[in-house]
């Protein structure tokens, strides 16, 4: 019976890559039982600290990374205060025990969390000894008086034909693991891609964001040194950040992915890391350095020009922003992601009739993104318009369940002085917000139409507290909160964010 001690594990899988190979089948084994498929925490606790493990970070295991990577718990998490992860542990190997004694019974691998540790044991359970050999065989067993003894030199040759023999099966079974390890690996990285894709041809899903996420885990699960896979894990939970998830729970998590992304290859994660600095951290220069490094290792990508472009809107600096987002749209005029960008531009520079224009062109090229619907709204309901501004909201609350939709048709209702309908709308984001996340950013922006003064300015503190994504990106320029623009508390906001309160359409810093 082979015992793989957690402190050495590492050491022996580099001597013997089918160590590692075995471990991962019977993990996959375990994760597709009955006993393990009703419960998804189960299955990411045991694939992190099996997988931590295997990959030589058996020390890094600890309760704290388990809150954050596997139980999504806050960067402030104390385990002194919070028995999670302590309560899922017993859960685990409760589990991995009902496993072991039905479905797994034969199994001659044993994957085992020892009590008052969360490091794994690998154990190969000795094979049954072969059946006693019956008196007859035994007799058949018993030499020959007078025979000669084996000629050593046979012996030799015996021993050495069996190393070789043992050596070409080792050998087969590590070939093996490798083509179907690169084959997985492929077929992950392929779905996790197309459902990338799908976020910008759709409705920005957040089920396709999601499943993204889970199969660019298992790209790492499988290779983690996949720079690709965790830069998709990155890009994935800043797409959540504020539409679908609070930027304190996504954001950070974003953050370790991308950075894990760069370690492994210096041309990825510049993206995602530079919009967590931006959305997240509001470190103004940093934000800059990392987009401006994406467009220049990436400068016939379209993305990064979009995004560096959407940097200098926030900031106010809307012909830098405009010349930024044209360049995008040159390099993939097919893109919608760029030219309803542009026409968010426009509106936000006060330029509404090529406002109206850009979006429309957008709508055009894809109908059912529900972005440039709201856009146009937006601007629609600037120019006086409110009967077109809430059909053309109306249409993307079709699209899309996003509360920020809806917080649009209040806010349009509001203006066009539909007050009751308004305050139906608002209602149903409290109610909303009980289920899912909703930002206050977009609470404040119905009570600003609302000429409620107070309360705009509360959500708007309250968005700064739990450090939305949309103030740096939008609150120095929205038109929607031009009513209450320069207030002291507003201005103390704007600060907070790292910009100051200025005219929108003049450079900031």
């Amino acid at each position: 019976m082979e015992l793989y001690n957690c402190d050495i594990l590492s050491e022996l899988l580099e001597v013997d890559m089918s160590n590692a190979a075995s471990a991962r089948d019977q993990l996959e084994k375990i994760l597709a039982s009955s006993v393990f498929a009703s419960s998804p925490r189960m299955r990411r606790f045991l694939e992190f600290v099996v997988e931590e493990t295997l990959e030589g970070r058996a020390s890094q295991i600890k309760e704290y990374a388990i809150a954050i990577e596997v139980f999504g718990k806050r960067p402030d998490f104390d385990p002194h205060n919070d028995s999670t992860v302590r309560t899922e542990a017993t859960k685990l190997r409760a589990r991995l025990d009902r496993y072991y004694s039905t479905e797994g019974v034969s199994d001659t691998l044993v994957i085992s969390l020892p009590k008052g540790a969360y490091v794994p044991v690998f154990r190969e359970v000795d094979a049954p000894p072969p059946p006693a050999p019956s008196f007859g065989d035994a007799a058949a067993t018993v030499p020959t008086a007078g025979r000669p003894p084996t000629n050593p030199l046979w012996r030799v040759f015996a021993i050495f034909a069996i190393s070789v023999s043992i050596l070409v099966i080792v050998a087969g079974v590590w070939v093996y693991w490798w083509v179907k390890r690169e084959r997985r690996l492929v077929q992950l990285d392929a779905k996790a891609s197309v459902l990338m894709d799908s976020l910008y041809e759709d409705k920005w899903s957040g089920d396709a964001i999601v499943r993204s996420i889970d199969y660019y885990r298992r790209v790492v699960s499988v290779d983690p040194k996949s720079a690709s896979g965790y830069a998709g894990i990155a890009l994935g939970y800043v797409l959540l950040s504020d539409l679908y998830m609070a930027p304190r729970e996504a954001m950070p998590k974003a953050a370790l992915a991308a950075t894990r992304a760069m370690e492994l290859d210096r041309r990825l994660g510049h993206v995602s890391l530079g919009l967590v600095k931006l959305q997240f951290e509001w470190d103004w220069p940093s934000a800059e350095n990392e987009l401006k490094s994406a467009i220049a290792l990436s400068p016939r990508d379209s993305v990064p020009h979009i995004l560096y472009g959407v940097y200098l809107m926030a900031k106010g600096r809307f012909e830098e922003s405009r010349a930024e987002l044209e360049r995008a749209i040159a390099l993939d005029p097919s893109f919608d992601f760029g030219l309803w960008e542009l026409g968010l531009c426009h509106y936000f520079s006060r330029r509404y009739e090529e406002a109206a224009e850009q979006e429309r062109r957008a709508i055009a090229l894809q109908p059912k993104d529900y972005w440039p619907h709201m856009i146009l709204g937006w601007t629609l309901e600037q120019q006086g318009k409110f009967d077109d501004a809430i059909s053309e909201i109306t249409i993307a609350t079709r699209l899309t369940d996003f509360p920020q939709v809806i917080a649009a048709l209040a806010h349009a209702q509001a203006m066009a002085g539909r007050r009751n309908e308004a305050d139906r709308l608002l209602q149903d984001l409290f109610e909303l917000s009980k289920r899912r996340y909703v930002s206050p950013y977009d609470v404040a922006t119905v009570y600003a139409a609302n000429s409620d003064t107070e309360n705009t300015l509360t959500f708007l503190e309250k968005a700064c507290d739990g450090r939305s994504g949309w103030l740096p990106l939008w609150m120095r320029v929205d038109p929607k909160l031009d009513r209450i623009r320069g207030q002291e508390r507003f201005s103390a906001i704007l600060k907070r964010v790292g910009i100051p309160d200025s005219q929108p359409g003049k450079p900031a810093i």
